[in-house]
Order: C-alpha cells, then structure tokens, then sequence
C-alpha cells in the first residue's frame, strides 16, 4: 500500500530535525541565522563586550572624568581608578573564562579507560569512559568535567576549569553596570542647569 503524499513530506521533515539536533530553541535560533557557526557567533559576541568595555572606558575619560574634575578632583580621582579596576578585571575574567580549558576529559585512552557501550559513565559519542559529573558537549564535541553549560558569550564550555573566571564574569559584569548607571546619574546631575 502506498502511504499518501503528506505522510511522506511528514516523514523527511522529522528526519531533518532528528538529524540536525533535538530541536531545541538554540537549534532553532542558531540554525536560523544560515551558515553562520556557534563559533562564529561567539566569536561575535567576545568581540561586542570588549567594543562595549572600551566604549565605557572613551565616554568615562570624554565625559565623566572632566565634569566630575570640575566638582571635585579627589571624587574624579577615586572614580576614575574603581572605573577602570571594575572594567579591567571584568576584561580579564573574559579572557581567562574564554582561554582556560574548561576541564576536557582526555582523548588519549588507555586499555583501562575504555568503556563497554551502554555501560554507565561510558560516552557513546566520544567512546570513552568518563568521569562522574561529566556531560558531553554536542558543540564542543568533547566530554567535559562538572559541565554547566556552553557559553556562546565565552566561546567555550563552562566546566570545571574556568567555572571561577565565569562567575566572575558575571559578577564584575553586574557591578560594573550598576557603577556606569551610578556614574551617570552623578553625571547627568552636575550637568543639570539650574532653573531661572
């Protein structure tokens, strides 16, 4: 018996999501934008917080610095240094969190490593044994230790190895945003004229 024509373009469909990844909203997201690579795109994203961190720094020392040296030399002082210790560890965090190893299990597989199929802790993809808490990353193509996740702002896994520089990250991203919103708010008051 012959199945009907929709039936069929049903089928491939199903079969071009099942090989092309579970489906998932990043699936959905980052296959949508064409040929462009996850590390394309996160390549991108590391190049737009170092553009926006040196953007800061030029507005800070445009801006800020000088009306805040008008008012008071010792507050654009103090400012100025919190200012760029805020920001450039922000930047090293990045740094670190993109270039450390994240905790990859090793590839080199002795006859004690190897696994049967099926077996727990054993890796199908990468047909290794690996350790407890250890996931594998269908981006990265490897297995990684303590696996949070992958980053596209890092370009990298969060694992093990660089789990500090993320949350880091994080932190330093949060207090140097809270800092500019303070910063311009100062700003913005010793701009404000008085009224007649």
């Amino acid at each position: 018996m012959r199945r009907p024509r929709c039936c069929v373009r049903k089928q491939t469909w199903l079969r071009e999501m099942v090989r092309r990844g579970s489906g998932s909203f990043e699936d959905r997201v980052v296959g949508g934008l064409g040929q462009l690579s996850q590390h394309t795109i996160g390549t991108g994203l590391i190049a737009f917080i170092v553009i926006l961190c040196a953007w800061t720094f030029l507005v800070h020392w445009a801006f800020v610095f000088r009306t805040l040296w008008a008012a008071n030399a010792l507050l654009a002082t103090l400012a100025s240094g919190a200012h760029q210790a805020i920001h450039g560890l922000l930047l090293y965090s990045l740094y670190r969190a993109v270039t450390e190893d994240p905790g990859f299990v090793a590839r080199h597989a002795s006859a004690a490593s190897l696994g049967e199929p099926g077996q727990a802790g054993f890796c199908d993809k990468c047909s290794l044994r690996r350790p407890d808490r250890a996931h594998h990353c269908r981006i990265c193509k490897r297995c990684v230790r303590r696996m949070d996740h992958h980053c596209l702002f890092v370009n990298n896994c969060v694992g093990a190895g660089n789990y500090k520089f993320f949350v880091l990250l994080l932190f330093y991203t949060i207090v140097g945003g809270f800092y500019n919103g303070a910063l311009s708010y100062i700003w913005a008051r010793l701009h404000q004229r008085p009224a007649d």
